[in-house]
C-alpha cells in the first residue's frame, strides 16, 4: 500500500463522487444531493475536455497499427524502460518494426527488431546511426522515444568529473535533441516521447549531473513542443515522461526512503501507458508516481518551506558516495 494506491482507489473516486459518501454518511438532502451530482458530472464534463484537447490536431490521428510499414526507433532499448517499451510494441502491433539504438543488441530474438549500435556519447557515431537510418527507411518513422540515459557516479558536485559531465549530456540531453532534429518527419504522423525524471525538476545533492542533463531535456521538450503548437504542426506530437526512481538497474544499489509516498515506478506499467498515449496521440506529461505531480510546485516554495520537505522526505540524504 503506497499514496498512489491511495489517490487511485479513494481519493479519487471520493472527489468524483462525493454524493456516494453524503448520501452514506448523512441525512440526505435533496438540494445537496442535486449540486454534488452537478459538481460530478462538472468535473467529468472538464476531464473530458482536457483529454479531448490534448488529442485534438488538425489531422484524424492514427493508431501504429492503421500506418502502413510503421517504424518506431527507441533508443537503450536493450534493458530497463527501453526493453520494456519494446517488448510492448511487439506484443501489441503484428507489423510494426523497431530500430534499437543502442551500444548492446536487444535480447529480443524478434526478427521485426533491428539493432543499430551506436555509443550516443559521440557525436560523429550518431550522425553516422542517423545517417543509416534515413537510408534504410528515409521519412518513414512513425515512433521516437528517446529513452537511453546514464548517470554520473554518486558525488558531490566539487569531485565531478569533467569528461563525465560531458558524456552524461551527451547521451542525455544532446543526443535527442539531435534525434528529434534529424529524423522527425516533415509529412508524415510521428509521435515523440522524451524520457526525462523529476529529478531533473528536484536536483537531489549528489546527482547534479544527472538531475542538470535532465532539465536541460525537459526544457529541450517543452519549448519544441511549444514551437510545434504555434507552427499548427499536429501531425508531430510529443510526451514528456516525469518519473521518479524505476525498477531498473541505474538507481540500484541503496534503499529508497519513504516508500509509501515515493513508490518505486513498474517499468512495464510505465510502458504501457506510454504506448496508451501514442494510441491517443496525446500530448502533455505523465508524471509517476503521484509526487511527481507537485515537483513544480514544491521548488516554487520559500526557501523554508522547501527544505523542510527536502529535509523530510530525505531525498538529499539516501545515496550513497560512490
Amino acid at each position: 500500500m503506497n499514496v498512489d494506491n491511495a489517490v487511485n482507489w479513494v481519493v479519487t473516486p471520493l472527489l468524483k463522487y462525493p454524493v456516494l459518501v453524503y448520501v452514506v454518511f448523512w441525512t440526505p438532502n435533496v438540494k445537496i444531493s442535486l449540486l454534488l451530482i452537478l459538481y460530478s458530472v462538472l468535473l467529468k464534463i472538464c476531464i473530458a475536455l482536457n483529454k479531448w484537447y490534448k488529442c485534438q490536431g488538425n489531422e484524424p490521428w492514427k493508431s501504429l497499427e492503421e500506418l502502413e510499414n510503421a517504424v518506431v526507433l527507441v533508443t537503450g532499448g536493450s534493458h530497463g524502460l527501453g526493453r520494456s517499451i519494446i517488448m510492448e510494441l511487439l506484443n501489441r502491433y503484428k507489423h510494426v518494426k523497431v530500430i534499437n539504438l543502442d551500444l548492446q543488441k536487444s535480447p529480443s530474438a524478434d526478427t521485426r527488431v533491428l539493432d543499430i549500435q551506436c555509443d550516443l556519447m559521440s557525436s560523429a557515431a550518431l550522425v553516422h546511426c542517423i545517417d543509416e537510418i534515413k537510408i534504410r527507411y528515409g521519412d518513414n518513422l512513425s515512433l521516437i522515444v528517446n529513452n537511453a540515459g546514464i548517470r554520473a557516479p554518486y558525488q558531490y558536485l566539487k569531485d565531478s568529473n569533467e569528461f563525465s559531465i560531458q558524456e552524461v549530456f551527451a547521451v542525455n540531453a544532446f543526443a535527442p535533441t539531435r534525434i528529434i532534429q534529424e529524423l522527425v518527419p516533415s509529412n508524415h504522423q510521428c509521435y515523440v516521447v522524451n524520457i526525462a525524471s523529476t529529478l531533473g525538476v528536484l536536483a537531489p545533492a549528489k546527482v547534479s549531473t544527472y538531475a542538470a542533463s535532465k532539465a536541460a531535456l525537459i526544457a529541450f521538450h517543452n519549448s519544441y513542443s511549444l514551437e510545434l503548437s504555434k507552427l499548427g504542426i499536429s501531425q508531430t506530437r510529443s510526451l514528456l515522461v516525469l518519473s521518479g526512481q524505476l525498477d531498473t538497474e541505474m538507481f540500484g544499489g541503496f534503499e529508497p526512503p519513504l516508500q509509501f509516498f515515493a513508490p518505486v515506478v513498474d517499468r512495464q506499467k510505465l510502458a504501457r501507458d506510454l504506448i496508451d498515449c501514442c494510441e491517443r496521440g496525446q500530448r502533455g506529461e505523465i508524471c509517476v508516481p503521484f509526487y511527481s505531480n507537485f515537483a513544480h510546485l514544491l521548488m516554487s516554495l520559500p526557501l523554508l518551506p522547501r527544505n523542510l520537505v527536502r529535509k523530510l522526505s530525505k531525498m538529499d540524504d539516501c545515496l550513497p558516495q560512490e
